[in-house]
């Protein structure tokens, strides 16, 4: 993993904001059908990734996001940089990735369990799901038709 060691924050106002919509990820893993509760947040870099994140940016300006699989939020909080504010994390092992294109922009994380072999799509489309979702129910005439 090439950003392994690299530091990232998370707020901890954010991912208990974010624990009130919780998205579900879908997938078939061998024979079975699997579906887990995550947390998507967005995670800020301290220092600068190797490749990346969210809009080209690099350094304290680069944003992505990070799923978090729900009954895994003890397992994160362990992991918290001692002295450092919300969540300072260094990546390592316990985290997989995904990318929107091959030279690594839009780089994001997953912390699951992983023996969890979902598809990187399926947080993507969980993700855009929960999000029409939420806007149909915030806009009580979304679905309302007049003829």
């Amino acid at each position: 993993m090439p950003v392994l060691g690299k530091t990232i924050l998370v707020t901890a106002a954010d991912i208990e904001e974010r624990k009130k919509t919780p998205i579900e990820v879908k997938w078939r893993q061998g024979l079975a059908d699997v579906a887990e509760t995550y947390i998507q947040t967005t995670f800020i870099c301290i220092g600068r990734l190797d490749t990346l994140a969210e809009g080209g940016k690099t350094g304290a300006e680069s944003k992505g996001a990070i799923y978090i699989q729900l009954n895994k939020l003890e397992g994160l909080r362990s992991k918290k940089v001692a002295e450092q504010p919300d969540f300072t994390i260094v990546l390592d092992k316990d985290f997989q990735y995904g990318q929107k294109s091959k030279d690594g922009t839009g780089r994001w994380f997953v912390f699951h369990d992983k023996q969890h072999k979902p598809f990187r799509h399926r947080f993507l489309a969980a993700t855009m799901q929960a999000t029409l979702g939420q806007l149909a129910s915030t806009s009580p005439n979304c679905w309302v038709h007049q003829w």
